[in-house]
C-alpha cells in the first residue's frame, strides 16, 4: 500500500508522470487488482509512448484481467464444462479428419491428420475437444512421475523445443520414422509458443501420444504453463 500512496501522491502533483502510473499498476498486480493495473498502465503508455515496456505490461495486463475474469466464470458455474462433442455441428462442408469413436483413431487416422494440418486446413473443433479430453481422461489416470526402460539393444528418440514450428516437427519424424511401438519418442516439453502452428504441433503430438501411449511420451515444458502461454501468444480466450 505504501507504494500505491507514494504514487497517488505523486500523480497528484503531476497528473502525466508516467513513471508513477507505472509503479501504482506494478502493485496493483502484486495485490491481484487487475482492472486497475490495466488502467494504470494505459494511462503510463499515453503520458510516455515510447516506452515499450510499459506498453507490453498493460498488454500482459489485460490479458491477466480476461483470464483471471474467465476463471471467476468457469468457479461460477459456467456452460464451458458443460459442452459436449455432440452438441458441436460439424458442418457439411467440412472435409477433414472424422472421429466419431476413439476406435477410430488409428495410424491412417493419425497420418490423415498430420497431411490435413501440413495443408493450414482446421481440424474441426468437434474433435478437437474430443482428443484433448481423451488426452486428459488418459493422464489423469497416470502417476506423477513415470519410469519409461529401453531394453538392450533398442532406443528411444528424444526431442524438445519444437515451439509451433509443425514443419520442423514433420521434418523430425522424416528423417527419423514415425512413432510406432519400436520407434519410440519422448517429447521433452516447450511444445507450444513463438511458432506460428503452436496448435498443429499440439495436436499431432496428442494424436501419436493416444495412438501409442506406451511409446510416445510428453514431458509438460515452461511454456505448457499458462503464464508463459499469455505472454507468448498460444493462450487465447475465446
Amino acid at each position: 500500500m505504501l507504494t500505491i500512496n507514494d504514487a497517488n501522491s505523486a500523480i497528484k502533483i503531476l497528473p502525466n508522470f508516467a513513471k508513477a502510473y507505472y509503479r501504482r499498476a506494478s502493485a496493483n498486480c502484486a495485490l491481484d487488482h487487475w482492472k486497475d493495473a490495466v488502467k494504470d498502465f494505459q494511462q503510463a503508455s499515453k503520458f510516455s509512448p515510447t516506452d515499450v515496456d510499459a506498453k507490453q505490461k498493460y498488454d500482459w495486463a489485460v490479458k491477466e484481467k480476461r483470464y483471471r475474469e474467465f476463471g471467476a466464470s468457469l468457479d461460477s458455474g459456467s456452460t464451458v464444462d458443460k459442452i459436449t462433442e455432440e452438441s458441436i455441428i460439424v458442418e457439411s462442408t467440412y472435409k477433414g479428419p472424422v472421429l466419431n469413436d476413439m476406435k477410430e483413431l488409428t495410424l491412417e487416422w493419425v497420418l490423415g491428420l498430420i497431411n490435413y494440418l501440413k495443408d493450414e486446413k482446421r481440424l474441426h473443433k468437434r474433435y478437437v475437444i474430443k482428443i484433448v479430453r481423451a488426452l486428459a481422461a488418459y493422464y489423469k489416470k497416470m502417476p506423477t512421475m513415470i519410469d519409461i526402460t529401453i531394453p538392450a539393444g533398442e532406443h528411444i528418440t528424444v526431442c524438445g523445443d519444437v515451439h509451433g514450428q509443425y514443419y520442423d516437427l514433420l521434418n523430425i519424424f522424416k528423417t527419423n520414422g514415425y512413432p510406432s511401438v519400436s520407434n519410440p519418442y519422448l517429447f521433452n516439453g516447450d511444445f507450444v509458443d513463438r511458432g506460428s502452428f503452436s496448435v498443429e504441433v499440439l495436436l499431432t503430438l496428442i494424436a501419436w501420444n493416444l495412438l501409442y501411449p506406451g511409446s510416445f511420451h510428453l514431458n509438460r515444458g515452461n511454456h505448457e504453463a499458462t503464464q508463459l502461454n499469455m505472454l507468448y501468444g498460444y493462450f487465447i480466450l475465446f
